[in-house]
């Protein structure tokens, strides 16, 4: 008799909890859906989402990156870019300035850290499916030299890079993006990347296509000669 009703205790919450998180997943889909964004560039296209108002936008860097043209596509249409800004940190991330010239509406997110096993929530656009939603959970942090990052088992694929990911209070912790060390996919944490925003560098077009170098912030030229160096110490070096 004991175990009939601790069965029937067991599958009652889980009942209630799986309602649970689907009726808040639902919510945070429905508030912020009209915020997402398609990414479309000469070398692919992925996701971002407004950001402050309907100018800015959050995006993935590696999107951006060797583009000899970049679109944002929105609800209300297609637009190109005015400018295209990274950090000066070693993060997949870019801030785009839309080429619009209406009034901006104000948007705003409340902002949250996780914990592993938090629920979260990714909206993206995976294989080109807009505004595809994906549920999981924070499955580990990883802590590197440039700051701490959330892995999830929220699926993502080719497309979902610059993706908002909430938790189901509706706030959001963090943007998906690429593999952090070439195996993993995982989240930058907005916590992160705001204590990044004083550190924005335009990125200028060089030959036709935006020229992203995060190694070093140095003068375009200095580079050029730097990269020089090293192939001439690299082929000294197989001689």
């Amino acid at each position: 008799m004991r175990t009939i009703v601790t069965t029937i205790l067991l599958v009652s919450f889980s009942f209630l909890y799986s309602n649970d998180f689907s009726s808040k997943s639902k919510r945070v889909y429905n508030i912020y859906k009209d915020n997402i964004v398609e990414i479309i560039t000469n070398n692919g296209y992925g996701t971002g989402f407004y950001y402050n108002n309907n100018k800015i936008i959050i995006t993935a860097l590696h999107l951006v990156s060797g583009a000899k043209q970049v679109l944002v596509e929105t609800k209300d249409g297609r637009f190109e870019i005015e400018k295209v800004y990274r950090m000066t940190d070693d993060l997949d991330i870019a801030i785009l300035v839309l080429e619009k010239n209406e009034n901006s509406n104000k948007i705003s997110y409340k902002v949250a850290s996780s914990k592993i096993l938090d629920p979260v929530l990714l909206i993206s656009n995976p294989m080109g499916l807009k505004n595809t939603v994906t549920t999981g959970y924070i499955t580990n942090i990883i802590k590197t030299d440039i700051g701490h990052f959330y892995v999830a088992n929220a699926y993502a694929s080719l497309g979902s890079s610059g993706g908002p990911v909430f938790n189901l209070n509706g706030s959001l912790i963090g943007v998906q993006t690429a593999y952090y060390d070439k195996k993993h996919q995982h989240i930058i944490p907005f916590t992160v990347i705001k204590n990044n925003f004083n550190s924005l560098v335009e990125v200028q077009k060089r030959f036709g296509r935006y020229h992203v170098d995060r190694s070093k912030d140095l003068p375009w030229i200095a580079r050029i000669f730097e990269h020089g160096v090293q192939i001439l110490k690299n082929t000294n070096s197989k001689q």
